[in-house]
């Protein structure tokens, strides 16, 4: 019954191709006019700022998820074979530090301000130093928002009240989406801006 219906589907699709064969010329030439069209639409999402952009926003995602202490989040923004240093952690020893850090320094804010994002030409590769500080919730903390675009400044301000680290993320673009590969987090020795 099935292919008795496709064969006949198929020979009134024929007969109405004949008849309007100009119309059909017509969606054709839309067709293909909006496959380019969402062609250069996915190409644009190519652009070295959209790569920046999902980058900073990952480091935003990946801030907001530690201040929630939500462990497994901030793991759904790493590889698989990530590493953390020093140290070379593995996911599952990197899991088990960020519950002891957690624990131990209870509910906080991280604050960071402008940082560089280094992206490699085969746009499969980026780097990033992003030196932040970990407020603990009551600490006082001078306003350092109005240097945000300035990392120096904001270093100086922020190191007044917290100390400063400094973490250095090489991440991987895997099917679109960037992922964090590797972190090497230092204290406030290692922060020069």
């Amino acid at each position: 019954m099935g292919i008795l219906f496709c064969l006949c589907y198929i020979r009134a699709m024929k007969q109405m191709c004949r008849q309007n064969l100009r119309y059909i010329r017509y969606a054709v030439a839309a067709a293909l006019f909006a496959s380019i069209v969402w062609g250069l639409a996915a190409c644009s999402g190519c652009e070295p700022e959209d790569d920046e952009q999902a980058i900073r926003a990952l480091v935003a995602q990946a801030a907001e998820r530690a201040e929630k202490h939500d462990i497994s989040g901030l793991f759904d923004l790493a590889t698989q074979t990530f590493v953390a240093n020093p140290g070379s952690n593995d996911r599952r020893s990197s899991k088990a530090m960020l519950m002891i850090m957690f624990r131990r320094y209870g509910a906080f804010h991280i604050a960071y301000p402008v940082f560089g994002v280094d992206i490699a030409s085969s746009r499969l590769e980026a780097d990033v130093s992003v030196p932040f500080v970990v407020v603990r919730e009551g600490q006082t903390v001078p306003d350092i928002r109005e240097f945000v675009e300035q990392p120096g400044k904001w270093l100086e301000e922020a190191s007044k009240a917290a100390d400063p680290f400094m973490l250095n993320a090489h991440l991987l673009k895997s099917d679109g989406e960037w992922k964090v590969d590797a972190v090497r987090i230092t204290g406030r020795r290692s922060v020069n801006l």
